[in-house]
């Protein structure tokens, strides 16, 4: 049917229209990350993630990883219809907040669009800083270089 996607129909719903909670569909996470260009099959363990929902389907998703005292954002990702209304900014404020909560004083993301977190105040970090987190997998990756160029984002809390 024209219109139709993988996903399913063309999202026509606003910001305002959609529901942001808690999640622990981390099937739906994975799903929507691929649909945005993610390369991943499962999460790690979170200690928290969201999403914006519309009706019972993820539009909108992030979570946040907690390991060995480093604090990153995981499978940040939004439908492409609905990029640019300030979903994955939320998203991100809201990780901020959590992790700062639990003792974060910084943030950390494996950005594969960096420009989006410097708007959000990110800084681009260099993979070797002290506590940033591994790219090694992406240079394994199909996409490293190609479609997909990450760089290492932190944000002091």
């Amino acid at each position: 049917m024209p219109g139709d996607s993988i996903a399913g129909p063309i999202l026509m719903a606003q910001k305002e229209d959609l529901e942001f909670r808690k999640t622990e569909d981390y099937a739906s996470m994975v799903e929507l990350g691929r649909r945005s260009g993610l390369e991943t099959n499962s999460l790690p363990e979170l200690a928290v993630a969201y999403g914006f929902f519309d009706g019972d389907r993820l539009v909108a998703c992030a979570g946040l990883k907690t390991k060995g005292g480093r604090f990153s954002i995981e499978c940040l990702a939004v439908e492409e219809a609905l990029r640019g209304k300030g979903l994955g900014a939320e998203l991100v404020h809201r990780l901020e907040s959590d992790a700062r909560r639990m003792g974060a004083d910084t943030l950390w993301a494996l950005a594969r669009r960096p420009a989006f977190f410097q708007a959000i105040g990110y800084s681009i970090m260099d993979h070797r800083a002290p506590g940033a987190p591994d790219i090694s997998e992406c240079l394994q990756c199909k996409q490293y270089r190609e479609s997909c160029h990450p760089s290492i984002v932190a944000k002091r809390l």
